[in-house]
């Protein structure tokens, strides 16, 4: 099931007159935003950006030497460490914000990234923009691809020194290289970077890339998506309620009463959420990060306080960097996904008083959020209604008139949906019997009435 929507988080080129939306991994959940992806045809003359300057890099500032393994696509690197650029040591300003600080008294430093390319290699060439001090090696797809301040006549390891010295780092370029070694879909492109001596007193590191004079591969019917790539199974947590507005309800541990995200692990197997993120700005993927050995037991609700108190404000609590709206806002858990920040799941609230919230009914999905009739923090999400009652909700028109809505139900209960044109008419029409497998039904009435109104009504069957 895909809700789709012409707004961030989803791509806004998808909106666009001849774009295409396409999915990502057919393998994994195509309900998630971050499973998708938009493109349109380009002029085979018009740059496209495949890194950006403070692109998200894996980086290992520890080993000495990895052979050349680690410049392949099929290297591990999930024990790097991820940072954006620019990653750096250096006192003086640079002409790009400094990201991720690195550590000084190396002489080599290794960075790793990914990104994808729909297109065709043929023709194509490579626009490489550094941020750079003092000099590295490039490498696209395990090949070399570009050497700045290195001496290439001789073999280059861990040892080699930079063959320049660079005062203060500022940009270079754009040098143009082949983009023959490009793959159509995933790449890596793998850089070493020198130090002149391991007494050098600062070490920076960022670049963009841009490619022109291929032809982008855009609509693909009858064929392989032109963005289809592997990605990482989404695991099944959710952002599950959020009391924005928390006035008389559950205190923090240091007794105040504040903002809250619960996030629910709908899975049968615990969940990490090392390179997961919080953000309340579809702007700002990464704004806060979770803590390293942060898990989501199976059935575990994780409670975060959206305060903006940071994450020592209570010992043995989560507090985010950033303080969510009190009436209406948005919520994002993010992952890195090929070494780029992608959308794993969304929550969009509103609500109209203090003490409400907001969240998915039934427990884990996103299809069905609404306002709660309670919150209930690090506990299932409920009705308000007898065992028995239930309401219906989420009422949609679609563009074709017919009419939607859903139901939180019990697995194998029998429901019986019917309609009335006029509550007038004498009996009600039976449109159809659903037998509940899940927590949650949705009927569509493809046929509504064409007087421009009508009632519908759920029965319990016995």
């Amino acid at each position: 099931r895909v809700r789709y929507s012409a707004a961030l988080p989803w791509p806004p080129a998808a909106a666009t007159q001849g774009a295409s939306l396409q999915l990502i991994d057919a393998q994994q959940d195509n309900g998630r935003v971050g499973n998708w992806g938009a493109i349109a045809g380009l002029d085979p003359g018009q740059p496209r950006t495949l890194l950006v300057l403070t692109n998200i890099w894996k980086y290992d500032q520890s080993t000495d030497e990895f052979g050349a393994d680690w410049r392949l696509p099929t290297f591990d690197d999930s024990a790097w460490t991820n940072g954006a650029a620019l990653l750096y040591w250096e006192n003086a300003n640079l002409p790009a914000p400094k990201n991720t600080p690195l550590t000084l008294g190396r002489i080599t430093y290794y960075f790793r990234a990914h990104f994808n390319f729909a297109g065709s290699p043929a023709g194509a060439t490579l626009k490489i923009t550094t941020v750079l001090d003092d000099g590295a090696v490039f490498y696209l797809n395990g090949k070399f691809l570009f050497a700045l301040g290195m001496d290439t006549n001789a073999p280059i390891d861990y040892g080699t020194f930079s063959s320049r010295t660079v005062g203060d780092a500022a940009f270079e370029g754009p040098f143009l290289v082949s983009g023959e070694d490009l793959r159509y879909g995933d790449n890596v492109l793998a850089v070493e970077a020198h130090q002149i001596n391991p007494q050098s007193s600062d070490i920076v590191f960022g670049m963009s890339l841009e490619v022109e004079g291929s032809q982008a591969a855009a609509f693909t019917p009858g064929g392989p998506n032109s963005l289809r790539a592997d990605l990482p199974p989404f695991p099944p947590v959710w952002l599950n309620e959020v009391l924005p507005d928390n006035r008389t309800g559950l205190p923090d541990a240091s007794g105040q009463t504040a903002p809250w995200l619960e996030l629910y692990n709908a899975g049968a197997a615990p969940v990490s959420l090392e390179n997961y993120f919080l953000t309340d700005s579809y702007a700002n993927l990464t704004r806060w990060p979770f803590p390293t050995n942060t898990v989501v037991g199976p059935g575990d609700f994780l409670l975060v306080w959206v305060d903006g108190t940071g994450v020592g404000a209570t010992p043995g609590e989560l507090h985010t960097n950033f303080r969510i709206d009190p009436t209406a806002g948005v919520l994002a858990l993010t992952r890195l996904q090929n070494g780029q920040p992608a959308v794993s799941d969304y929550l969009e609230y509103h609500v109209s008083a203090p003490d409400q919230s907001y969240g998915s009914l039934p427990d884990g999905q996103a299809d069905q959020r609404q306002l709660l009739p309670a919150s209930t923090p690090r506990a299932a999400n409920e009705t308000g209604l007898p065992n028995d009652s239930f309401a219906l909700g989420d009422v949609r028109l679609t563009p074709e008139a017919w009419v939607s809505f859903a139901w939180p139900t019990r697995p194998g209960q029998l429901y019986r949906v019917e309609f009335k044109a006029s509550l007038h008419d004498p009996a009600w029409l039976p449109l159809a019997e659903l037998l509940a497998t899940g927590q949650a039904l949705r009927f569509i009435d493809t046929t509504p009435a064409s007087g421009g109104q009508g009632f519908y009504r759920v029965r319990l069957e016995p």
